[in-house]
C-alpha cells in the first residue's frame, strides 16, 4: 500500500510505501512548491518539487507491479 500525504500550511510531504507488516520506504520533504500525484493503468506516479534559499529538488515515485524511485537535489 502506498500513502500520500501533505500538508499545505506547513509545505511538507510524507510518501510511504509497504505492507500491512512492513514499511519499505518512507520519505519526506519540506520546503514544498507542487506536488503532482496521477494514475496511469495500474501505476500510480507521484512526483513532488522542493524549492529552498540555495537548492531545489525532485522526488519522484512509480509504484505498481513494481516500485522506481528517483531523489534528485540540486545547490542553486
Amino acid at each position: 500500500m502506498a500513502t500520500v500525504s501533505w500538508d499545505e500550511v506547513a509545505g511538507t510531504v510524507r510518501v510511504t510505501w509497504g505492507n500491512e507488516s512492513r514499511r519499505f520506504v518512507e520519505m519526506y520533504r519540506a520546503n514544498l512548491s507542487k506536488v503532482s500525484v496521477s494514475k496511469f493503468s495500474e501505476t500510480i506516479h507521484v512526483i513532488v518539487t522542493s524549492i529552498w534559499n540555495d537548492g531545489a529538488g525532485e522526488l519522484r515515485f512509480s509504484i505498481g507491479s513494481s516500485v522506481e524511485i528517483t531523489d534528485s537535489l540540486l545547490r542553486i
